[in-house]
């Protein structure tokens, strides 16, 4: 009886010893357009962003006062091919972006969206004024 009771107090301290987690800090990152400065826009031949580490991703912001704007970025395989379905053909991402709204997108897989020269392919459409800033994921 000693024993069981002596198991009951040593369970409840260590049910005790159990706390709350404890909680992280959120940090709030505010963009500011000196750290994000809007590259210039080939919208005849589109743009190309460097991505040989798989780790870029895009701060899109359509600037226009009353046009929407899409960015297009090209997806690279034509086709993939998956056990029990065959092959299957990738689109390319359409990011359409309201007046005034901001969007990330990202990061890119090098296999999905790198071409041969190891760069991501934007393009836009001919209605909005968007503005990319290209970010690269820092990993620790």
């Amino acid at each position: 009886m000693r024993l069981l009771t002596l198991f009951a107090v040593l369970l409840c301290a260590i049910s005790a010893m159990a706390a709350a987690p404890t909680a992280l800090t959120v940090v709030s990152i505010t963009p500011q357009d000196v750290a994000l400065a809007n590259n210039a826009t080939d919208r005849t031949n589109g743009n190309k962003v460097a991505n040989a580490n798989c780790d870029v991703f895009l701060f899109l912001k359509n600037a226009h006062a009353s046009n929407p704007g899409s960015v297009i970025i090209r997806n690279q395989l034509n086709a993939v091919q998956v056990p029990g379905f065959g092959s299957l053909t990738l689109g390319s991402l359409v990011v359409t972006l309201a007046v005034g709204e901001v969007r990330h997108v990202g990061p890119f897989s090098c296999a999905s969206w790198n071409n041969s020269d190891g760069n991501v392919i934007v393009e836009y459409n001919q209605t909005g004024e968007i503005q990319v800033s290209p970010l690269r994921a820092v990993r620790p």
